[in-house]
């Protein structure tokens, strides 16, 4: 037999092993991993549209909206599609509970800011949210601030001759004012 020969009889050996073993492992190389969406379950949790109902719903104290939404949210998870656990967790307690803790604290921020500007105490703000606990702190320190302030304009109306009483009422008007035209 010729050198040719067992070359080709070399290469049909090789290729007939490669294809057997394909035939053998290709459902083994075949089997996938379905492709899924590149976002987490907390991208779809934090979107602003989820967000904004979670924050009317704590507002009107009504969670019929938010669940709606979060069914929304898990029909839209099904969709794109998102993996199985991520979807699971959508579909938990855990989920809701952490879109109204979060939005609790999206809620207490923006009541800080409107108590800030109109003069309110935070106290019954700080009740009302403890999911915010971690922020009282600083909101403490920005009521005192404010307060600083309008305490040093109150003193220099009274100054310029205006009684206590004047002073302290028009302190806070000018402190609305400033406010009510940035709005």
């Amino acid at each position: 037999m010729s050198k040719r020969y067992y070359s080709f009889a070399l290469i049909a050996l090789a290729l007939g092993f490669v294809g057997f073993l394909g035939l053998k492992y290709w459902p083994l190389i075949d089997k996938h991993e379905p492709e899924y969406a590149a976002l987490s379950h907390f991208d779809l949790l934090n979107a602003s549209d989820v967000i904004k109902v979670a924050k009317q719903s704590i507002k009107d104290n009504d969670l019929e909206k938010l669940n709606s939404k979060l069914d929304e949210v898990i029909s839209v998870a099904k969709a794109m599609p998102l993996n199985p656990q991520s979807i699971d967790f959508l579909q938990s307690p855990q989920a809701h509970d952490y879109v109204v803790f979060q939005a609790k604290r999206a809620v207490f921020d923006d009541l800080l800011e409107i108590h800030f500007k109109n003069l309110k105490d935070i106290e019954a703000l700080k009740r009302r949210f403890p999911e915010a606990k971690d922020k009282f702190a600083q909101a403490d320190r920005m009521m005192s601030q404010r307060d600083t302030m309008l305490e040093q304009i109150r003193e220099a109306l009274e100054e310029t001759g205006m009684d206590a009483e004047m002073s302290t009422k028009r302190a806070a008007q000018l402190w609305k004012d400033r406010f009510s035209n940035k709005d």
